[in-house]
Order: structure tokens, then sequence, then C-alpha cells
């Protein structure tokens, strides 16, 4: 390629084909992972889960393939068939607003997926989990409407233009709604905190799990945000949001995998599969509580909810409860 060809070319190799193709590679390492963490999970739990969720991962693996395929055949229109036409740089290929779609039907399912975990952890709270939801349905409407309305579009000049600020509004509500989850899973989980140590190691690795794998999405969804309103007219912004539904897809596996790793420390910690029972003293009831008619005995439980799951270990909710024994 001639230095003069390169001078005169409309667009920066460095903020465009090399953002997609840091994106590309990003994603592709990615989709290997949650590749491996879906055959992690239909081998453990296949014979476990209720359908409704054995088909929720299968569809959210399918759609992120799909997407994965998009990628590769946008990175390689613009990399090799159209090589050193940069005119053709500046044109909009339909697999990237396939993506865009595909994108937005990932980040619902798992967003959904995670609002109902609010939902049972609230005791089923309309408002908490009705205004995260609203955030969430507010980014699916704006997906859709941004990809209707890209489809006419030739050129991302056209697109940076007239739906700079549908773009912005994606990763908004995007990132808020993935931090209004995690603020209200972690909120939640702190009530279970007990005083009690081993119910409060539990609880601390439940917190620190949400916290991890919601930080991800967030923090990749503002970043996506802040290149599109800095930079407006290169493709950095497109980097992080191929990524976006990977980080949804291997957010939604690594906690169904979870669970397994819970039970082991819980077990660890307890000797016992599912539950773990602290009493006062060594070996029996203290002595003040012989002195009375009632004891207390208090059951780290984790996972015991049944709404319309059918596995007693899904919900991953430590609960300390107190009983008259």
């Amino acid at each position: 390629m001639s230095s003069s060809a390169t001078t005169t070319s409309p667009l920066a190799l460095d903020n465009t084909l090399g953002a997609l193709l840091v994106g590309v590679l990003l994603a592709t390492a990615l989709w290997g992972i949650s590749t491996s963490q879906t055959y992690e999970y239909y081998s453990v739990y296949a014979q476990e889960d209720p359908k409704w969720i054995l088909i929720m991962v299968a569809t959210v693996y399918i759609v992120d393939t799909i997407h994965e395929f998009m990628l590769c055949h946008l990175i390689y229109r613009y990399s090799v068939s159209g090589f050193g036409d940069y005119v053709y740089m500046g044109e909009v290929i339909w697999s990237i607003l396939v993506m865009v779609l595909l994108s937005t039907i990932v980040a619902f399912i798992v967003q959904t997926f995670l609002i109902y975990r609010v939902w049972i952890l609230s005791k089923k709270n309309v408002f908490v989990t009705g205004s995260i939801f609203l955030l969430v349905v507010g980014e699916v409407v704006v997906g859709i409407v941004y990809f209707v309305q890209a489809w006419s579009k030739k050129s991302y000049g056209e697109i940076s233009s007239d739906l700079n600020v549908m773009s912005r509004l994606i990763n908004a509500f995007g990132a808020a709604g993935d931090v209004a989850i995690t603020v209200a899973l972690i909120w939640l989980l702190r009530q279970s905190r007990s005083g009690i140590r081993r119910t409060d190691a539990i609880v601390t690795k439940l917190i620190t799990f949400c916290l991890t794998t919601g930080l991800a999405t967030s923090v990749d969804a503002i970043l996506s945000l802040i290149s599109i309103s800095a930079w407006p007219s290169t493709f950095i912004y497109i980097t992080f949001y191929m990524v976006i539904a990977r980080l949804y897809t291997n957010s939604l596996m690594a906690t169904l995998n979870a669970r397994q790793k819970l039970k082991a420390f819980n077990a660890g910690n307890s000797g016992s599969h599912s539950i773990v029972r602290v009493y006062r003293g060594p070996t029996g009831p203290p002595d003040n509580a012989r002195e009375h008619p009632i004891s207390i005995k208090r059951e780290v439980e984790t996972e015991i909810h049944q709404d319309g799951y059918g596995d007693e270990d899904f919900e991953m909710d430590p609960r300390v409860k107190a009983r008259a024994v």
C-alpha cells in the first residue's frame, strides 16, 4: 500500500479497521470461554435444571454464536473484500446492524433472568424489580428502533449524524440496568448477614461474585458510551459494543455454573451438602438454652427457593433463619 494512498485515505486505520479487529479478537476469545462454560453447564445440570433454564441457555448460546459469525463476516468484508478501498470502509455492512440486534436480544434475556433473581430475593418487591425492568425494556426498545432506522442508512456518517443520540441511549440504558441489578442483588444479599462467621463467609462470596459479574457488563457499556461521545467518527465505541453480548453470555453461564462451587464451599464449611447448621456449644445446646423451654437453631440455607425453578439449590441465596425448637 503506497504512502500517498494512506495519506489521502478518508479514514485512519488505527481507530477504524484496527478498532474493529481488536473487537473481533476479544469477542472471539470470549466466545471460546462461553462455549467451554456452556459445555460445563450441560454436563452438570442437564438432568437437574428445569426445561426453561435449559432452553434459555441454548437460546443465548445460539444467538451469541450467530453474533460471532456476524463479526467474522464484518471483519472479512472490510479487511479482505474491501482491502485498500477506504470509501468502502465508510459504508455500512448489514452484518454489523444484525450484530446490534443480536446484542440487544442477548442482553434482554440475561438481564431479565437476573431481574427474576432480584424478584425472588426481594420477596417479589414490585417497585424494585419493576423499576429495573423498565431500564431493560428501554434498552430493548431503543435497540430495535435503532436497528430499523439504521437499516436504511448507507454510511457511518449518516448513522453518526442521525442516530448518535440513540446510540448513546442504548449504552446508557444498558449501563443503568446492569448497575441497578448489581446494586439490588448486593443489597439484598447483605440483608442476609447474621454475624455468624460461616454464614457471612457464604454471603461475602456471593456478594463478590455478583459484583465481579455485574461490573464487566456495566464497565463495558460505560466505556462504549464514553467513546461514542468523545470519538463519534471512529469505530472505538463499536469495539466495546462488539464484546457486550459475550460478556452477558459469560455472566449468565458463570452464574449458573457457580452453584457447584458454592455447594462445595458450603459442604466444606459445614460437612453438609446444602445446609449449614450452627449450634451453640460443641455437642449440643448451651447451658442457658437448657434453662429455657425455647432454644434457637440457626440454619444457613443455600438456595431454598422453589418459585418456578424446580431446583432448590438454584438461587444461591443464603438465609439465616431463627426457629423455635
